[in-house]
Protein backbone atom coordinates (compact mmCIF):
# COMPACT_ATOMS: atom_id res chain seq x y z
CA UNK A 1 0.00 0.00 0.00
CA UNK A 2 2.97 2.51 1.04
CA UNK A 3 4.50 1.24 -2.01
CA UNK A 4 1.62 2.32 -4.87
CA UNK A 5 0.85 5.52 -2.32
CA UNK A 6 4.82 6.37 -3.19
CA UNK A 7 3.67 5.68 -7.12
CA UNK A 8 1.04 8.22 -7.21
CA UNK A 9 2.59 10.62 -5.17
CA UNK A 10 5.50 10.44 -7.56
CA UNK A 11 3.47 10.58 -10.71
CA UNK A 12 1.70 13.92 -9.36
CA UNK A 13 4.75 15.67 -8.64
CA UNK A 14 6.42 14.49 -11.90
CA UNK A 15 3.40 15.82 -13.64
CA UNK A 16 3.17 19.23 -11.98
CA UNK A 17 6.68 20.01 -13.69
CA UNK A 18 5.66 19.38 -17.47
CA UNK A 19 4.45 22.71 -19.75
CA UNK A 20 1.47 22.56 -21.11
CA UNK A 21 2.91 21.02 -24.14
CA UNK A 22 4.03 18.13 -22.61
CA UNK A 23 1.08 17.43 -20.68
CA UNK A 24 -1.11 17.55 -23.99
CA UNK A 25 1.47 15.22 -25.58
CA UNK A 26 1.48 13.05 -22.74
CA UNK A 27 -2.05 12.49 -22.61
CA UNK A 28 -2.12 12.39 -26.48
CA UNK A 29 0.14 9.08 -25.83
CA UNK A 30 -2.42 7.41 -23.24
CA UNK A 31 -5.32 7.91 -24.91
CA UNK A 32 -3.91 5.78 -28.28
CA UNK A 33 -2.58 3.05 -25.85
CA UNK A 34 0.57 4.50 -25.05
CA UNK A 35 2.45 4.61 -28.27
CA UNK A 36 3.19 6.93 -31.26
CA UNK A 37 4.95 7.27 -34.24
CA UNK A 38 7.54 9.83 -33.02
CA UNK A 39 6.54 11.98 -36.29
CA UNK A 40 3.40 12.10 -35.82
CA UNK A 41 3.32 13.03 -32.35
CA UNK A 42 5.84 15.40 -33.31
CA UNK A 43 3.50 17.29 -36.26
CA UNK A 44 0.61 16.65 -33.43
CA UNK A 45 2.59 19.30 -30.89
CA UNK A 46 4.86 21.18 -33.04
CA UNK A 47 6.91 21.49 -30.02
CA UNK A 48 9.88 19.26 -29.93
CA UNK A 49 11.33 20.37 -26.62
CA UNK A 50 8.12 19.09 -24.83
CA UNK A 51 8.94 15.79 -26.60
CA UNK A 52 11.94 15.79 -24.55
CA UNK A 53 10.65 17.15 -21.52
CA UNK A 54 8.43 13.38 -21.58
CA UNK A 55 11.65 11.64 -21.89
CA UNK A 56 13.95 13.60 -19.35
CA UNK A 57 10.85 13.62 -16.44
CA UNK A 58 10.92 9.15 -17.31
CA UNK A 59 7.32 9.47 -18.71
CA UNK A 60 8.47 7.72 -22.20
CA UNK A 61 11.18 5.88 -23.73
CA UNK A 62 11.88 6.41 -26.98
CA UNK A 63 13.52 5.34 -30.21
CA UNK A 64 14.18 6.25 -33.99
CA UNK A 65 10.67 5.17 -35.09
CA UNK A 66 8.03 5.72 -32.42
CA UNK A 67 7.38 7.20 -28.17
CA UNK A 68 6.09 4.58 -25.78
CA UNK A 69 4.52 5.46 -21.85
CA UNK A 70 5.46 2.51 -19.67
CA UNK A 71 2.25 0.65 -19.89
CA UNK A 72 1.84 0.40 -16.29
CA UNK A 73 1.64 4.08 -15.05
CA UNK A 74 -0.61 4.79 -18.89
CA UNK A 75 -4.13 4.19 -16.66
CA UNK A 76 -3.23 6.24 -13.79
CA UNK A 77 -1.99 9.01 -15.84
CA UNK A 78 -5.77 9.14 -17.95
CA UNK A 79 -7.13 9.58 -14.22
CA UNK A 80 -5.01 12.41 -13.75
CA UNK A 81 -6.39 14.62 -16.86
CA UNK A 82 -10.11 16.45 -16.68
CA UNK A 83 -13.14 14.91 -18.79
CA UNK A 84 -12.78 18.32 -20.88
CA UNK A 85 -9.20 17.96 -21.42
CA UNK A 86 -9.39 14.38 -23.09
CA UNK A 87 -12.51 15.24 -24.71
CA UNK A 88 -10.53 18.13 -26.91
CA UNK A 89 -7.26 15.83 -26.92
CA UNK A 90 -9.49 12.84 -28.93
CA UNK A 91 -10.89 15.57 -31.21
CA UNK A 92 -7.60 16.62 -32.36
CA UNK A 93 -6.59 13.02 -32.51
CA UNK A 94 -9.36 12.29 -34.87
CA UNK A 95 -8.99 14.81 -37.16
CA UNK A 96 -5.16 14.27 -37.27
CA UNK A 97 -5.49 10.45 -38.18
CA UNK A 98 -8.63 10.15 -40.42
CA UNK A 99 -6.33 10.87 -43.06
CA UNK A 100 -3.60 8.34 -41.71
CA UNK A 101 -3.62 4.88 -40.63
CA UNK A 102 -4.65 3.95 -37.19
CA UNK A 103 -7.57 1.25 -36.44
CA UNK A 104 -10.83 1.32 -36.68
CA UNK A 105 -11.49 0.16 -33.67
CA UNK A 106 -9.33 2.78 -31.92
CA UNK A 107 -11.07 5.41 -33.73
CA UNK A 108 -14.48 4.39 -32.35
CA UNK A 109 -12.55 4.68 -28.95
CA UNK A 110 -11.66 8.46 -29.71
CA UNK A 111 -14.98 9.08 -31.49
CA UNK A 112 -16.75 8.29 -28.00
CA UNK A 113 -14.68 9.70 -25.86
CA UNK A 114 -15.43 12.97 -27.80
CA UNK A 115 -18.91 12.76 -27.87
CA UNK A 116 -20.19 11.05 -30.72
CA UNK A 117 -21.52 7.93 -30.45
CA UNK A 118 -22.82 7.84 -33.92
CA UNK A 119 -19.28 8.33 -35.66
CA UNK A 120 -17.74 5.30 -33.04
CA UNK A 121 -20.77 3.19 -33.97
CA UNK A 122 -20.06 3.36 -37.22
CA UNK A 123 -15.74 2.79 -36.70
CA UNK A 124 -16.64 -0.38 -34.32
CA UNK A 125 -18.83 -1.92 -36.68
CA UNK A 126 -16.32 -1.31 -39.54
CA UNK A 127 -13.58 -2.83 -36.80
CA UNK A 128 -16.05 -5.77 -36.04
CA UNK A 129 -16.13 -6.85 -39.67
CA UNK A 130 -12.57 -6.77 -40.83
CA UNK A 131 -11.60 -8.58 -37.33
CA UNK A 132 -14.36 -11.32 -38.79
CA UNK A 133 -12.11 -11.22 -42.22
CA UNK A 134 -8.88 -11.92 -40.35
CA UNK A 135 -10.41 -14.47 -37.86
CA UNK A 136 -9.50 -12.32 -34.95
CA UNK A 137 -11.98 -13.77 -32.78
CA UNK A 138 -11.44 -12.23 -29.36
CA UNK A 139 -11.29 -8.92 -31.33
CA UNK A 140 -14.41 -9.46 -32.57
CA UNK A 141 -16.08 -9.97 -28.98
CA UNK A 142 -14.44 -7.76 -27.93
CA UNK A 143 -15.54 -4.66 -30.41
CA UNK A 144 -18.94 -6.58 -29.79
CA UNK A 145 -19.23 -5.71 -27.05
CA UNK A 146 -18.37 -1.56 -27.38
CA UNK A 147 -20.77 -1.81 -29.79
CA UNK A 148 -23.48 -2.93 -28.37
CA UNK A 149 -23.01 -0.75 -25.24
CA UNK A 150 -23.71 2.10 -27.06
CA UNK A 151 -27.25 1.24 -27.15
CA UNK A 152 -27.52 2.67 -31.06
CA UNK A 153 -27.75 -0.75 -32.56
CA UNK A 154 -30.64 -0.93 -34.97
CA UNK A 155 -32.40 -4.11 -34.98
CA UNK A 156 -30.63 -5.94 -37.49
CA UNK A 157 -27.29 -4.68 -37.01
CA UNK A 158 -28.12 -5.92 -33.18
CA UNK A 159 -28.20 -9.59 -35.04
CA UNK A 160 -25.39 -9.28 -37.50
CA UNK A 161 -22.77 -8.05 -34.33
CA UNK A 162 -24.48 -11.05 -31.68
CA UNK A 163 -24.38 -13.58 -34.46
CA UNK A 164 -20.58 -12.92 -34.89
CA UNK A 165 -19.77 -12.65 -31.52
CA UNK A 166 -21.48 -16.05 -31.06
CA UNK A 167 -19.03 -17.73 -33.40
CA UNK A 168 -16.34 -15.77 -32.37
CA UNK A 169 -17.38 -17.25 -29.04
CA UNK A 170 -17.57 -20.65 -30.09
CA UNK A 171 -14.09 -20.40 -31.35
CA UNK A 172 -12.94 -19.94 -28.77
CA UNK A 173 -14.91 -22.65 -26.69
CA UNK A 174 -16.34 -19.86 -24.19
CA UNK A 175 -19.88 -22.11 -24.00
CA UNK A 176 -21.56 -19.99 -21.52
CA UNK A 177 -21.08 -16.72 -23.08
CA UNK A 178 -22.50 -18.00 -26.50
CA UNK A 179 -25.60 -19.10 -24.10
CA UNK A 180 -25.61 -15.48 -22.94
CA UNK A 181 -25.84 -13.68 -26.76
CA UNK A 182 -27.83 -16.06 -28.18
CA UNK A 183 -30.48 -15.45 -24.95
CA UNK A 184 -30.02 -11.97 -25.49
CA UNK A 185 -31.03 -12.77 -29.72
CA UNK A 186 -34.30 -14.15 -28.40
CA UNK A 187 -35.15 -10.60 -27.06
CA UNK A 188 -34.48 -9.02 -30.63
CA UNK A 189 -38.05 -7.64 -31.77
CA UNK A 190 -37.45 -8.62 -35.66
CA UNK A 191 -36.16 -11.87 -34.79
CA UNK A 192 -39.50 -12.38 -32.16
CA UNK A 193 -41.15 -11.25 -35.43
CA UNK A 194 -39.60 -13.54 -37.38
CA UNK A 195 -41.46 -16.91 -36.13
CA UNK A 196 -38.39 -18.84 -38.03
CA UNK A 197 -35.56 -17.06 -37.02
CA UNK A 198 -36.79 -17.10 -33.04
CA UNK A 199 -37.54 -21.35 -33.47
CA UNK A 200 -33.67 -21.49 -34.98
CA UNK A 201 -32.57 -19.50 -32.29
CA UNK A 202 -33.89 -21.62 -29.46
CA UNK A 203 -32.88 -25.10 -31.46
CA UNK A 204 -29.30 -23.57 -31.54
CA UNK A 205 -29.88 -22.00 -27.91
CA UNK A 206 -31.07 -26.12 -27.23
CA UNK A 207 -27.69 -27.63 -27.99
CA UNK A 208 -26.01 -24.95 -26.67
CA UNK A 209 -27.40 -26.11 -23.52
CA UNK A 210 -26.83 -30.20 -24.58
CA UNK A 211 -23.44 -29.58 -24.60
CA UNK A 212 -23.13 -27.80 -21.05
CA UNK A 213 -25.56 -31.17 -19.85
CA UNK A 214 -28.08 -29.60 -19.47
CA UNK A 215 -31.10 -32.04 -21.08
CA UNK A 216 -34.27 -30.86 -19.47
CA UNK A 217 -33.50 -27.10 -20.82
CA UNK A 218 -32.31 -28.88 -24.42
CA UNK A 219 -35.80 -30.91 -24.51
CA UNK A 220 -38.42 -27.94 -22.85
CA UNK A 221 -36.60 -25.21 -25.86
CA UNK A 222 -36.51 -27.99 -28.72
CA UNK A 223 -40.10 -28.52 -27.86
CA UNK A 224 -40.95 -25.40 -27.87
CA UNK A 225 -39.21 -24.87 -31.52
CA UNK A 226 -40.79 -28.10 -32.99
CA UNK A 227 -44.45 -26.09 -31.81
CA UNK A 228 -43.54 -22.94 -32.98
CA UNK A 229 -42.20 -24.65 -36.59
CA UNK A 230 -45.36 -26.37 -36.96
CA UNK A 231 -47.70 -23.38 -35.74
CA UNK A 232 -46.14 -21.69 -38.65
CA UNK A 233 -46.83 -24.39 -40.97
CA UNK A 234 -42.80 -25.24 -41.64
CA UNK A 235 -43.46 -28.67 -41.17
CA UNK A 236 -39.64 -29.97 -42.51
CA UNK A 237 -37.99 -27.92 -39.97
CA UNK A 238 -40.24 -29.42 -36.98
CA UNK A 239 -39.82 -32.83 -38.33
CA UNK A 240 -36.14 -32.08 -37.45
CA UNK A 241 -37.27 -30.85 -33.76
CA UNK A 242 -39.41 -33.79 -33.47
CA UNK A 243 -36.41 -36.44 -34.93
CA UNK A 244 -34.13 -34.94 -32.51
CA UNK A 245 -36.51 -35.51 -29.65
CA UNK A 246 -37.43 -38.84 -30.28
CA UNK A 247 -33.36 -39.68 -30.32
CA UNK A 248 -32.84 -38.08 -26.65
CA UNK A 249 -36.23 -40.12 -25.83
CA UNK A 250 -34.11 -43.16 -26.79
CA UNK A 251 -31.09 -41.95 -24.71
CA UNK A 252 -33.56 -41.56 -21.59
CA UNK A 253 -35.20 -45.28 -22.64
CA UNK A 254 -38.19 -43.54 -22.70
CA UNK A 255 -39.19 -45.72 -25.89
CA UNK A 256 -42.86 -44.61 -25.46
CA UNK A 257 -41.89 -41.41 -25.71
CA UNK A 258 -39.50 -42.01 -28.84
CA UNK A 259 -42.15 -43.80 -30.58
CA UNK A 260 -45.11 -40.44 -30.00
CA UNK A 261 -41.98 -37.87 -31.15
CA UNK A 262 -41.57 -40.33 -34.44
CA UNK A 263 -44.98 -40.77 -35.06
CA UNK A 264 -44.78 -36.68 -35.29
CA UNK A 265 -41.51 -36.32 -37.21
CA UNK A 266 -43.37 -39.09 -39.77
CA UNK A 267 -46.37 -36.80 -40.13
CA UNK A 268 -44.78 -33.10 -40.44
CA UNK A 269 -42.06 -34.74 -42.79
CA UNK A 270 -45.09 -36.15 -44.94
CA UNK A 271 -46.63 -32.72 -44.79
CA UNK A 272 -43.84 -31.08 -45.96
CA UNK A 273 -43.33 -33.74 -48.81
CA UNK A 274 -39.52 -34.48 -47.00
CA UNK A 275 -38.48 -37.76 -48.52
CA UNK A 276 -35.40 -37.52 -46.50
CA UNK A 277 -36.86 -36.70 -43.03
CA UNK A 278 -39.43 -39.35 -43.57
CA UNK A 279 -36.77 -41.60 -44.23
CA UNK A 280 -34.73 -40.42 -41.24
CA UNK A 281 -37.91 -41.26 -38.96
CA UNK A 282 -39.07 -44.45 -40.39
CA UNK A 283 -35.00 -45.49 -39.49
CA UNK A 284 -35.44 -43.80 -35.83
CA UNK A 285 -38.80 -46.06 -35.23
CA UNK A 286 -37.89 -49.17 -36.49
CA UNK A 287 -34.49 -49.06 -33.54
CA UNK A 288 -36.56 -48.16 -30.92
CA UNK A 289 -38.96 -50.98 -32.55
CA UNK A 290 -36.46 -53.52 -32.27
CA UNK A 291 -35.39 -51.60 -28.56
CA UNK A 292 -38.59 -52.97 -27.51
CA UNK A 293 -38.34 -56.33 -28.74
CA UNK A 294 -39.92 -55.97 -32.07
CA UNK A 295 -37.44 -57.05 -33.55
CA UNK A 296 -38.96 -58.02 -37.23
CA UNK A 297 -41.73 -54.93 -37.34
CA UNK A 298 -38.23 -52.81 -36.75
CA UNK A 299 -36.22 -54.66 -39.44
CA UNK A 300 -39.11 -54.77 -41.83
CA UNK A 301 -39.88 -50.69 -41.58
CA UNK A 302 -35.66 -50.43 -41.49
CA UNK A 303 -35.55 -52.47 -44.53
CA UNK A 304 -38.81 -50.00 -46.77
CA UNK A 305 -36.78 -46.70 -44.96
CA UNK A 306 -33.75 -47.83 -47.14
CA UNK A 307 -35.35 -48.82 -50.27
CA UNK A 308 -36.99 -45.08 -49.75
CA UNK A 309 -34.31 -43.38 -49.13
CA UNK A 310 -32.31 -45.28 -52.56
CA UNK A 311 -35.32 -45.09 -54.82
CA UNK A 312 -34.93 -41.03 -54.66
CA UNK A 313 -31.29 -41.06 -54.39
CA UNK A 314 -30.66 -39.88 -50.89
CA UNK A 315 -27.34 -41.10 -50.47
CA UNK A 316 -26.49 -39.68 -47.04
CA UNK A 317 -29.44 -40.69 -45.79
CA UNK A 318 -28.92 -44.17 -47.14
CA UNK A 319 -26.14 -44.87 -45.28
CA UNK A 320 -28.13 -43.23 -42.13
CA UNK A 321 -30.27 -46.36 -42.19
CA UNK A 322 -27.99 -48.63 -42.91
CA UNK A 323 -26.76 -48.18 -39.53
CA UNK A 324 -30.00 -48.51 -38.22
CA UNK A 325 -31.20 -51.29 -39.94
CA UNK A 326 -27.75 -52.94 -38.34
CA UNK A 327 -28.84 -51.68 -35.07
CA UNK A 328 -32.40 -53.80 -35.23
CA UNK A 329 -30.22 -56.85 -35.91
CA UNK A 330 -27.92 -56.23 -33.32
CA UNK A 331 -31.00 -56.13 -30.92
CA UNK A 332 -32.01 -58.99 -31.80
CA UNK A 333 -28.55 -60.45 -30.80
CA UNK A 334 -28.52 -61.83 -34.49
CA UNK A 335 -25.17 -60.05 -34.97
CA UNK A 336 -24.55 -62.00 -38.14
CA UNK A 337 -27.20 -60.20 -39.65
CA UNK A 338 -25.96 -56.83 -38.37
CA UNK A 339 -22.57 -57.41 -39.77
CA UNK A 340 -24.20 -58.11 -43.08
CA UNK A 341 -25.53 -55.06 -43.19
CA UNK A 342 -22.93 -53.05 -42.36
CA UNK A 343 -20.28 -55.02 -45.21
CA UNK A 344 -23.52 -54.09 -47.45
CA UNK A 345 -23.55 -50.30 -46.52
CA UNK A 346 -19.48 -50.23 -46.28
CA UNK A 347 -19.72 -51.26 -50.12
CA UNK A 348 -22.52 -49.01 -51.02
CA UNK A 349 -20.39 -45.87 -49.48
CA UNK A 350 -17.38 -46.91 -51.01
CA UNK A 351 -19.08 -46.55 -54.49
CA UNK A 352 -20.43 -43.98 -53.78
CA UNK A 353 -17.40 -42.34 -52.66
CA UNK A 354 -18.90 -41.33 -49.14
CA UNK A 355 -15.46 -41.30 -47.46
CA UNK A 356 -17.09 -40.08 -43.52
CA UNK A 357 -20.04 -42.41 -43.94
CA UNK A 358 -17.83 -45.34 -45.04
CA UNK A 359 -15.51 -44.52 -42.16
CA UNK A 360 -18.53 -44.84 -39.36
CA UNK A 361 -19.79 -47.74 -41.10
CA UNK A 362 -16.56 -49.51 -40.20
CA UNK A 363 -16.32 -47.74 -36.88
CA UNK A 364 -20.27 -49.45 -36.10
CA UNK A 365 -18.92 -52.84 -37.83
CA UNK A 366 -15.45 -52.88 -35.07
CA UNK A 367 -18.08 -53.11 -32.18
CA UNK A 368 -20.00 -55.65 -33.96
CA UNK A 369 -16.89 -57.52 -34.52
CA UNK A 370 -16.39 -57.26 -30.77
CA UNK A 371 -19.77 -58.93 -29.95
CA UNK A 372 -18.83 -61.81 -32.65
CA UNK A 373 -15.63 -62.45 -30.86
CA UNK A 374 -13.67 -61.33 -33.65
CA UNK A 375 -11.25 -59.20 -31.51
CA UNK A 376 -8.09 -58.97 -33.96
CA UNK A 377 -10.55 -58.02 -36.65
CA UNK A 378 -12.09 -55.41 -34.50
CA UNK A 379 -8.63 -54.05 -32.84
CA UNK A 380 -7.49 -54.06 -37.29
CA UNK A 381 -10.58 -52.00 -38.00
CA UNK A 382 -10.04 -49.42 -34.91
CA UNK A 383 -6.69 -49.22 -35.23
CA UNK A 384 -6.95 -48.36 -38.85
CA UNK A 385 -9.37 -45.73 -38.70
CA UNK A 386 -7.85 -44.38 -35.28
CA UNK A 387 -4.42 -43.86 -37.41
CA UNK A 388 -6.53 -42.27 -40.44
CA UNK A 389 -6.13 -38.35 -40.20
CA UNK A 390 -9.16 -37.72 -42.59
CA UNK A 391 -11.15 -38.79 -39.45
CA UNK A 392 -13.02 -35.70 -37.73
CA UNK A 393 -16.58 -37.11 -37.00
CA UNK A 394 -16.88 -36.80 -33.38
CA UNK A 395 -19.67 -39.78 -33.30
CA UNK A 396 -17.09 -42.18 -35.35
CA UNK A 397 -14.45 -41.49 -32.97
CA UNK A 398 -17.35 -42.27 -30.06
CA UNK A 399 -17.52 -45.52 -31.17
CA UNK A 400 -13.93 -46.02 -31.89
CA UNK A 401 -13.13 -44.94 -28.23
CA UNK A 402 -16.59 -47.02 -27.32
CA UNK A 403 -14.41 -50.07 -29.08
CA UNK A 404 -11.35 -49.87 -27.08
CA UNK A 405 -13.19 -49.26 -23.89
CA UNK A 406 -14.13 -53.21 -24.41
CA UNK A 407 -11.24 -54.10 -25.92
CA UNK A 408 -8.45 -52.50 -23.17
CA UNK A 409 -10.42 -53.78 -19.59
CA UNK A 410 -7.86 -52.01 -17.97
CA UNK A 411 -7.91 -48.27 -19.49
CA UNK A 412 -11.71 -49.19 -18.48
CA UNK A 413 -12.58 -45.66 -16.99
CA UNK A 414 -10.17 -43.57 -19.40
CA UNK A 415 -11.88 -44.37 -22.28
CA UNK A 416 -15.41 -44.11 -20.97
CA UNK A 417 -14.64 -40.53 -20.19
CA UNK A 418 -13.51 -40.36 -23.50
CA UNK A 419 -16.26 -42.28 -25.42
CA UNK A 420 -18.85 -39.91 -22.94
CA UNK A 421 -17.35 -36.32 -24.01
CA UNK A 422 -17.11 -36.90 -27.26
CA UNK A 423 -20.73 -39.21 -27.74
CA UNK A 424 -22.03 -35.58 -26.01
CA UNK A 425 -20.76 -33.10 -28.55
CA UNK A 426 -21.82 -35.50 -31.33
CA UNK A 427 -23.80 -33.86 -34.04
CA UNK A 428 -25.00 -37.21 -35.24
CA UNK A 429 -25.77 -39.04 -31.97
CA UNK A 430 -25.37 -43.06 -32.44
CA UNK A 431 -27.57 -45.13 -30.04
CA UNK A 432 -25.96 -48.24 -28.65
CA UNK A 433 -26.42 -50.18 -25.33
CA UNK A 434 -23.50 -50.93 -23.22
CA UNK A 435 -23.03 -54.47 -21.86
CA UNK A 436 -21.29 -56.40 -19.72
CA UNK A 437 -17.69 -57.04 -20.88
CA UNK A 438 -17.20 -60.47 -21.80
CA UNK A 439 -13.46 -61.71 -21.69
CA UNK A 440 -11.73 -63.53 -24.37
CA UNK A 441 -11.19 -66.95 -24.46
CA UNK A 442 -7.65 -67.75 -22.13
CA UNK A 443 -4.61 -67.03 -24.46
CA UNK A 444 -5.94 -65.37 -26.82
CA UNK A 445 -3.92 -62.62 -27.86
CA UNK A 446 -4.97 -59.49 -28.87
Amino acid sequence: MEMQKDFFSNLENRLGLLSDDARKGLLFLCLIEGKMEFIDLSELLQAPEAIDELTNLSFTHADPQSIEVESDTNKALLQRYKWSEKVSASRSLIVYFQNKFLGKEKLGDLWLLAGNKENAKSEFLSALNQYKVEQLHSLVIRVGEKVSNLGMLSQTEEIEVYQNMVSSYECCGELAQVIVIREKLLENLTIKKDVHQYASVLRALAIDYSQQGSWHLYKQLRTKAANIFRKNKDFKESAVEFMALAIKAVDDLNLTKGLEYCEEALVDSQMAGQVEHTCKSMAIKSYILAMEGNYSSGQTLAQEALQLALRNNLLETAAFVYRKLAGTFEYASDFEGAKSVFDEAIGFCETEKMGAQTQMCYSCLSWILLRLGEWKKALEVCTSLIRDPSISNPSINCILCHGYNKIFTRRNSICRKTCTKRHLFSPERTIYVDVPFIAPPDGQNL
